[in-house]
């Protein structure tokens, strides 16, 4: 195996001996740290329900190592979906006698020369990884190839159809592509029967997997403190953009080389299809530019959808600091929040005609919530045609 990968990466990756930074096992083991600036734990899923709409709500038990506060934001990181890990490395594996589990440790020039004082790929030097890890969760295998990694791979394709398709993806394809999704490696793979990649392509061009971040919609001064809820939108995809290329030879191999992608979006999904018992790779953000406002600070906020997540963790703990003390008084919290659906007029009612509506009532009814106006973002027809708000009245408080 050494001498193969010598062969084709020209010695730049090594096999490693054991896995001393226990990176990324924790998709099955005890622990996991992010390779890019991130040093991601594992969470346990505790609670998760989604709505008609297919939004979603989850509650994760967060490490002992980790302490959140209102209006921080939790990133997750999703790997890639099997098949297209298998695809990718059915393609490599044609180029090495190396198995998908062997340990490697990563060089300095395994990165193409990228690993330099703050390119992301200076973490990965020294890291011992598998290729199955590197390919499942350090790399994004749908985002695209920038067009300096596409030309260096186009000279691996015979001259010809195929090297001058790929030719034109760096060059004037490349934009169009890239807004249509249609550039990260398994469309390579697929299009291009003929392109061979070796493992140090995947570490020298591959582009990182990213972390979604989502605001923590709690307060860990309410019930169980390592307790975050989280609140999670599908992804809702446009069609591909229209381009001069549609009807070009380049667009048909895009056509044949789509793959399904994870329903309701990549991280939206992994995180909706996590039952609970099971554990997602997380880590802590600090927010410095929505910091908790104190509970005798007038509050206007303005949010649409799941973006309501950092004022309900706000208005938690507005709860929780009278709770503790209630000689305190809270001031006044008024909530516009855009919606696409409500109820006319908005009834007291246990069903859910809006996204968080029960979560919202019970902190009016509680005075934490002094006034809610909910802007319906795509007006009813019939009778309350035109109407395109509603307002609970100031509460107690």
């Amino acid at each position: 195996g050494v001498q193969d990968f010598q062969v084709v990466g020209t010695g730049v990756v090594r096999p490693g001996e054991g896995c001393d930074s226990s990176v990324l096992r924790g998709a099955v083991g005890t622990s996991v740290q992010g390779l890019h600036r991130y040093d991601a734990r594992l969470a346990a899923v505790q609670t998760a329900r989604t709505t008609p709409d297919g939004r979603g709500e989850v509650t994760l038990l967060l490490p002992r190592s980790l302490h959140y506060l209102p209006g921080d934001s939790l990133g997750v990181m999703a790997p890639n979906i099997p098949a297209d890990v298998d695809a990718v490395w059915e393609r490599i594996s044609t180029s090495t006698t190396l198995t998908r589990d062997e340990v490697l440790t990563v060089s300095r020039t395994a990165t193409g020369g990228g690993a330099r004082d703050g390119d992301w790929r200076e973490a990965l030097v020294g890291l011992n990884v598998t290729m199955g890890e590197a390919l499942s969760w350090v790399f994004d295998l749908r985002a695209p190839l920038v067009p300096g990694s596409l030309r260096d791979l186009a000279d691996r394709l015979e001259d010809g159809g195929d090297r001058d398709a790929f030719a034109a993806l760096a060059d004037g394809a490349w934009e169009s592509a890239r807004r249509a999704r249609e550039l990260g490696a398994v469309h390579l793979v697929r299009a291009f029967p003929a392109l061979a990649l070796c493992p140090v392509d995947v570490f020298a061009h591959f582009p990182p997997i990213s972390p979604r971040f989502y605001s923590a919609a709690s307060s860990p001064l309410l019930g169980e403190r390592r307790a975050v809820r989280l609140l999670v939108a599908p992804a809702r995809r446009p069609p591909p953009p229209s381009s001069p290329h549609a009807a070009s030879p380049l667009r048909r191999r895009w056509e044949g080389a789509r793959t399904a992608a994870r329903p309701l979006g990549h991280c939206a999904g992994y995180i909706l299809g996590t039952s609970p018992g099971g554990r997602l790779p997380v880590f802590l953000g600090r927010t410095e530019s929505l910091p908790c406002p104190d509970a005798d600070l007038p509050v206007v906020a303005i949010a649409t959808g799941t973006g309501v997540a950092p004022f309900l963790g706000f208005l938690e703990h507005r709860r929780a600091v009278r709770t503790r003390d209630p000689s305190v008084k809270l001031a006044p919290f008024w909530l516009f929040y855009g919606t696409r659906r409500w109820s006319t007029p908005l009834p007291a009612t246990e069903t859910e005609t809006y996204f968080q509506e029960a979560t919202l009532r019970d902190h009016h009814a509680h005075g934490v919530l002094t006034q809610l106006t909910v802007v319906l973002t795509h007006p009813p027809s019939g009778p309350h045609a035109g109407s395109g708000s509603v307002s609970l009245p100031s509460g107690p408080g």
